[in-house]
C-alpha cells in the first residue's frame, strides 16, 4: 500500500490523503476518478457516485441507483434509499 502510495503521488502530483484514499479505493474495487490520473492514464474519469445514482433515478431506475449506492458504499437499505431519494 505504502508503495502504491508513493508512486501514485509520483507520477500525479496527487496529495498524500488524495493518494491514500485512491488506493484504498482501489483495494475496494472503486475506480480512481482524479484529473491528474485521468490525465495520467487516458482513462476517462467516471462520474463520482452520486452523479451516477442520480443519472440513474431520473431515468426511471431508483431501484438500481438504490442497489449501486449500497454495493459502493456499504449502506443498508434504508440509508442507501435516504440518500437517493436526496439527490
Amino acid at each position: 500500500m505504502i508503495h502504491a502510495i508513493k508512486l501514485l503521488r509520483e507520477q500525479t502530483g496527487m496529495g498524500l490523503r488524495e493518494a491514500k484514499d485512491a488506493v484504498d479505493g482501489l483495494a475496494a474495487g472503486r475506480p480512481i476518478s482524479h484529473p491528474a490520473y485521468t490525465a495520467l492514464t487516458g482513462t476517462p474519469a467516471q462520474p463520482d457516485l452520486a452523479t451516477r445514482a442520480r443519472h440513474l433515478k431520473e431515468a426511471g431506475h431508483t431501484e438500481q441507483a438504490i442497489l449501486l449506492v449500497r454495493a459502493e458504499t456499504g449502506m443498508n437499505e434504508e440509508d442507501a434509499a435516504t440518500f437517493v431519494g436526496t439527490l
